[in-house]
């Protein structure tokens, strides 16, 4: 990463068992600032917040959307230290990033012109990450995944778009990076395709940056969708002795829902007599799910907890993983609350690179458990059915 680098969600009305469409989300503007921290060895750090009510001029980013919320925050690491916090930003629909700091073209060719400019706002990056929300990291996925319409201005080079700046070969952006650039404030980006973004923004010779995650989740449909909750069978789930270490193997898995095919990146368990068990992400599951009749949410307070019916709201780790091929795994009985009952089911944990954890249960436990039906044909391979009960 380069350094310095919804008020109202969309509600579904329950009356008499009857669903009612959702209300529109209502557009919202957040402001985002720098601010000082300390780490915990008291080292001056750099962060971000949402600006309170009345500090919108100290601000470094606009946020415009329907249904914005801040969600968390994450961290990153710098050199022996973290810095952060930043916060994370989630909607449905397309964000409108906005510079609000920096110099217009006029100032800018006016303090070069007097031989006392140093620079202006030198960074504006989006790039595409991962985002952990158990260790609130990310993981850069593809820098420059999205360009800000505006200009950068230098001292003794000719001006250029934001685009043709960060698209310039390493020797090329290194040597304008070093002429004083000053991007033009009011340059604008609107993030429109589901994904994570980390949107950095810096000053030409100051200390850390004003950085924020926007999460971009897939919309609702516009057809009300009946999601009153499933009714879940009386878990019958067994509980398997797995070894409480080992080895799981990648085992790339496509599964028809709801009549559409889905691939999902899986892990197996290998048996004594050398017989595959597949273990599907949590996220994945919900993921895939959302918006219909076995959607259900996942939340997390030091026990994994589930509430069937309810909206998912993507973290952006759904459906990608941080490493590849065959990985070591912790694994065995896990209690998850679903609908606020305790329900033992057998998981594997894998761990990634920085440590952040990933949970993976059987395809057919989460479907007793919460209410889908999980089944086997000739033609279909494995099939989900998400508005019919699970059956043997």
């Amino acid at each position: 990463m380069k350094k310095k680098t919804l008020s109202l969600a969309l509600a579904l009305i329950m009356c008499l068992g009857l669903t009612l469409p959702a209300f529109a989300a209502e557009q919202k503007t957040i402001y985002v600032q720098y601010v000082d921290v300390k780490d915990s060895s008291g080292l001056n750090v750099s962060g971000s917040r949402t600006a309170p009510a009345g500090e919108e001029k100290e601000s470094s980013l606009r946020l415009e959307s329907d249904g914005l919320t801040e969600t968390g925050v994450f961290y990153e690491a710098w050199e022996d230290t973290l810095t952060g916090p930043y916060p994370v930003y989630a909607s449905t629909s397309p964000v409108k990033v906005t510079l609000t700091e920096g110099c217009t073209k006029e100032e800018t060719l006016q303090y070069i012109a007097g031989g006392e400019f140093e620079g202006g706002v030198d960074t504006l990056c989006v790039d595409k990450v991962t985002y952990n929300e158990a260790d609130k990291s990310i993981t850069v996925l593809q820098e420059n995944a999205a360009f800000f319409e505006g200009m950068i201005y230098f001292d003794g080079k000719d001006p250029c778009t934001i685009r043709e700046y960060y698209s310039q070969d390493e020797d090329t952006h290194e040597e304008y990076f070093w002429s004083s650039p000053s991007i033009e404030i009011g340059s604008t980006v609107t993030l429109s395709q589901p994904g994570t973004y980390c949107i950095s923004e810096s000053w030409s010779n100051a200390y850390g940056s004003t950085q924020a995650l926007i999460i971009i989740s897939e919309s609702q449909p516009e057809q009300p969708v009946d999601t009153k909750p499933t009714t879940p069978t009386d878990p019958a789930v067994t509980v398997e002795d797995i070894p409480a270490s080992g080895t799981a193997i990648a085992s790339t898995q496509t599964v028809t829902v709801d009549g559409k095919a889905v691939e999902f990146q899986m892990y197996a368990l290998k048996d004594a007599n050398g017989n595959l068990t597949n273990y599907i992400k949590l996220r994945d599951m919900a993921y895939v799910l959302n918006g219909t009749k076995a959607q259900f949410a996942v939340g997390y307070d030091g026990t994994i907890s589930l509430t069937t019916g309810q909206p998912y709201q993507a973290g952006g780790t759904e459906m990608t993983t941080p490493y590849s091929g065959d990985r070591a795994y912790t694994g065995g009985a896990q209690t998850v609350k679903i609908d606020g009952k305790d329900v033992a089911m057998t998981a594997i944990t894998l761990t990634d690179d920085n440590g952040g954890g990933y949970n993976y249960f059987k395809l057919r436990d989460l479907g007793k458990a919460l209410g889908f039906n999980v089944g086997y044909s000739n033609e279909n391979g494995v099939f989900i059915e998400s508005d019919k009960p699970y059956s043997e």
